[in-house]
């Protein structure tokens, strides 16, 4: 573990983090972090959300826009997740949006400027999400 992720593995009662504009490229373990709730990512250039594992069973809000993300995979753990910011990531395919569906505390979600919007009319776009995943209650401040 480097540097930064000996650190960060030291606050263990922390339960906001903002790690925003950083040019993080790839998150270290946080595994230790078990009482993070919200965790602030935006602004780097993250491209998976593979190290979500270890805090899915606490973390409720994920803010993770203008990243280089394609696929959702990693967040299908996190049980207790009710807000996502992703906007402004890579996400092309609606396959990817099906991952959310498995989420029941998924209120509201953020996914503004990804390519998949390209896919449908602007005016279809929520719809058509919240068809793939239902228990969404806000869609792009909707």
């Amino acid at each position: 573990m480097d540097k930064m992720g000996e650190e960060l593995n030291q606050l263990v009662s922390v339960e906001k983090l903002s790690l925003a504009t950083n040019l993080i490229e790839r998150m270290i373990s946080l595994g230790k972090l078990r009482h993070l709730r919200i965790l602030s990512l935006g602004r780097n250039k993250i491209r998976r959300l593979a190290f979500l594992e270890e805090i899915s069973g606490s973390l409720e809000e994920l803010w993770i826009s203008y990243n280089l993300i394609e696929k959702l995979d990693g967040l299908e753990k996190c049980s207790k997740l009710n807000t996502l910011f992703i906007a402004s990531n890579k996400i092309h395919q609606w396959d990817e949006t099906n991952k959310l569906a498995c989420l029941p505390q998924l209120k509201s979600i953020l996914m503004t400027g990804n390519p998949i919007a390209l896919h449908c009319q602007k005016e279809d776009f929520i719809p058509h999400l919240v068809r793939r995943v239902p228990q969404l209650d806000t869609v792009n401040g909707k």
